[in-house]
């Protein structure tokens, strides 16, 4: 079995919490309203729910939802001790993906894996140096 931790990161490196709307480049970042709503990926949802079928545990952090600065959340990883960390970054939370995976590497020393429509069209930009993980095509 698989510890896998699925991370929905906040929208960029030093995002604290209590702001209710973030604009990044003029546009307001998806996962946050003017009201504060804060909306789940439905894609990693069910990539968490097959996973749990297959026998996999999925630990899933949602960073806006839990108020985890990038900070905090790379505190927490260790003690969540998974086998794998998967991140789906966005066009807007690209910087923040990547920051993360650099943290997760250099903290922990653990397989990050982009998944998604993004990370499936710039694999080979995403793809740094030998170790770094690009799943392609799975949605």
């Amino acid at each position: 079995m698989t510890r896998v931790l699925i991370i929905e990161p906040p929208p960029f490196p030093d995002w604290k919490p209590g702001k209710n709307c973030v604009t990044i480049g003029g546009r307001r970042h998806p996962a946050l309203s003017v009201t504060g709503e804060k909306v789940y990926s439905y894609l990693h949802l069910a990539a968490a729910a097959v996973l749990r079928e297959k026998g996999h545990e999925v630990l899933y952090r949602h960073c806006l939802a839990s108020d985890l600065t990038l900070d905090r959340l790379e505190a927490e990883i260790p003690y969540l001790a998974p086998d794998l960390v998967v991140l789906a970054p966005e066009h807007i939370s690209l910087g923040v993906s990547l920051e993360l995976r650099r943290r997760v590497r250099v903290r922990v020393g653990i397989p990050v894996v982009l998944v998604g429509p993004f990370a499936t069209a710039l694999a080979e930009r995403l793809c740094e140096r030998p170790g770094d993980l690009v799943l392609r095509q799975e949605w």
